[in-house]
């Protein structure tokens, strides 16, 4: 019987196993197994065995059991061998480190020059900790890891662990954040910080402070605390989380070194009253006497009358009233650069401009036509010298006939009451033309304008090209020095775009690029003033793929284009083929 097998030694074990540890001094350990497998058959079968047949396969298994002890004891002996080797290989590999690391390249790098080099790289970069929804970042930590050499120069620059940007979700893991906020916080030392802060939890009350949970509730405590060393503060945050903090921490909230303010408050629609309890923690603002510059991306702020206007000398204002922005220009006596993005709600014009006294650089993006009418018309710039207007929001009137631009005579009153020594001139528009009288006259009031940029995405149609833009531009800028009647004389940089009906239009207005070029460097002077001109030409034409051409000089004006650059006046005329729609 197959059972009965179990009970016979093995014959082929009659010999023992022997496996020698040690080839050196032949140390061998020796198997004292000497019974049978067993047979897969019997395995198989449905034999059931004696009761005399399982007590000898007992003492066989404990014999086994003694066996496998013996080999235990061996490897552990084996094994502390091993780990007493691994040990000392990783001290040697160790020493290999620090001796590399002693001749390295790196380290032969003077402490002044690492420093320049390091503070470089921390002024490329936004943050020097960055607390993300997915990720952890601490560029400054990694640097201070690769030696002592480097760590203890990053460590004598504070400056390198000031910036923190830091994401506050559901999904973020804080526990290790918390450790290297405070990290960061006491090497950057008495350096001013610069925060970025998003609080992306929306949850009301009940539930906001258990999903913050331990690890962000003392984030926010020690981030908050932390806002008197701050230089530059970005907020965006859920107007709930306020109720995270107990009423004395918010009454220690104050601004002593804050030169720049940005709120991301693209949920906070409701108004918020100085007396509201959540104004607690934005009330500091208006006291902060370094704050200079603004970014608002919500009017709440404005709504509470929570920031120093008189001292503030930059602000951008995004999606905000237009009442907002003159009350920005009324009450900021001290402003020299604004930006108004996407303003709304149109009013009426101020009765008497208000006098920007010191704005120097205003820059109008994605603005109504009726709105900026109203804004030219209530505002007088004697000091401005950068003008940028972006009136390219799509319009829904009928394009069949040409529209002009409705703000034309509005700004161009702006420009001459203001008699401002306008130095570079941005405009943008969109289904919008301008008239050739309101073309040369806004041309004859940037007497002192060296910088020109228009982009005009007007219509393709054959009937629009006696309103395009850019041939106008480039007529009136025709110079005709010996009549002393050159429009923008100081220009030194020309950059034109516009969509082209045909190729042969093209071809005329890039004819007129030339002569308006080569009439501007043909004067007395030494030198020619205009130093750079580039025009874009956009031609609509159906492509089968509706992808676009590349953007090329036309063959027929390199040469002419040569001659120019030898000149010292740079032209290029690019043409670029879009597919129409």
């Amino acid at each position: 019987m197959l059972s009965e097998q179990l009970l016979i030694p093995n014959a082929q074990q009659s010999t023992p196993r022997r496996t020698i540890l040690c080839d050196k001094c032949h140390n061998t350990f020796i198997s004292n197994l000497s019974h049978p497998p067993v047979p897969v058959k019997l395995l198989k079968s449905h034999e059931i065995p004696t009761d005399m047949q399982v007590s000898q396969t007992l003492a066989v298994i404990v014999d086994e059991e003694k066996e496998v002890n013996r080999y235990i004891v061996e490897i552990q002996k084996l094994r502390r061998a091993m780990d007493r080797l691994e040990s000392e290989k990783a001290e040697i590999q160790g020493r290999i480190r620090d001796r590399k690391g002693w001749i390295s390249a790196s380290r032969r790098i003077p402490s002044e020059i690492l420093s320049t080099i390091f503070l470089e790289y921390f002024t490329n970069n936004e943050h020097t900790l960055e607390i993300g929804t997915k990720h952890i970042s601490a560029p400054t930590l990694h640097l201070s890891h690769v030696s002592s050499h480097w760590r203890n120069t990053t460590i004598s620059l504070p400056k390198m662990w000031s910036r923190f940007t830091v994401s506050i979700n559901d999904n973020v893991e804080l526990r290790s954040a918390e450790d290297l906020i405070a990290l960061y916080l006491q090497r950057a030392g008495n350096h001013a910080l610069t925060l970025h802060l998003r609080v992306g939890i929306a949850a009301p009350q009940e539930t906001l402070i258990p999903r913050l949970g331990r690890h962000g509730r003392s984030i926010l405590r020690i981030l908050v605390q932390a806002l008197p060393r701050c230089k530059e503060v970005s907020v965006g945050v859920q107007d709930d989380f306020l109720w995270t903090f107990d009423q004395s921490l918010l009454n220690s909230i104050s601004f002593p070194l804050l030169e720049t303010f940005s709120d991301i408050f693209t949920d906070y629609d409701r108004q918020l009253s100085p007396f509201d309890e959540e104004a607690t923690f934005w009330r500091p603002l208006a006291d902060a006497p370094m704050l200079r510059s603004v970014f608002l991306s919500s009017d709440f702020l404005i709504n509470a009358n929570m920031l120093p206007y008189g001292q503030l000398t930059t602000v951008h204002l995004c999606s905000a009233p237009l009442r907002h922005a003159l009350h920005i220009f009324q009450v900021c006596t001290n402003l020299s650069i604004l930006t108004l993005e996407g303003l709304y709600e149109g009013t009426e014009p101020l009765n008497t401009p208000t006098m920007a006294q010191n704005l120097t650089r205003l820059d109008l993006r994605d603005c109504f036509s009726d709105d900026l009418s109203c804004l030219f018309e209530s505002v007088t710039l004697p000091s401005l010298v950068c003008l940028g207007v972006d009136a390219s929001i799509p319009i829904d009137d009928d394009m069949g006939e040409a529209m002009i631009w409705h703000c034309e005579s509005q700004f161009i009153s702006m420009l001459r009451r203001s008699s401002a020594s306008l130095q570079e001139l941005s405009l943008k528009f969109n289904e919008v033309y301008l008239t050739p009288s309101g073309v040369k006259e806004l041309l004859s009031l940037c007497s002192q304008l060296t910088s020109l940029k228009v982009h005009a995405s007007t219509s393709p149609l054959e009937d629009m090209e006696q309103w395009a833009i850019v041939p106008q531009l480039l007529q009136q800028l025709v110079s005709e020095a010996s009549h002393g009647s050159t429009l923008a004389p100081r220009l030194t940089a020309i950059d034109l775009q516009e969509e082209i009906f045909s190729e042969s239009a093209a071809v005329r207005v890039a004819e007129a690029a030339l002569g308006m070029v080569e009439s501007r460097g043909s004067s007395n002077a030494s030198e020619p003033v205009l130093r750079k001109t580039q025009v874009v030409l956009v031609l609509h034409e159906p492509r089968s793929d509706g992808t676009r051409g590349e953007v090329g000089t036309s063959q027929m004006f390199v040469d002419e284009c040569l001659e120019l650059g030898k000149k010292g006046s740079e032209l290029k005329i690019l043409f670029r083929v879009e597919p129409l729609e």
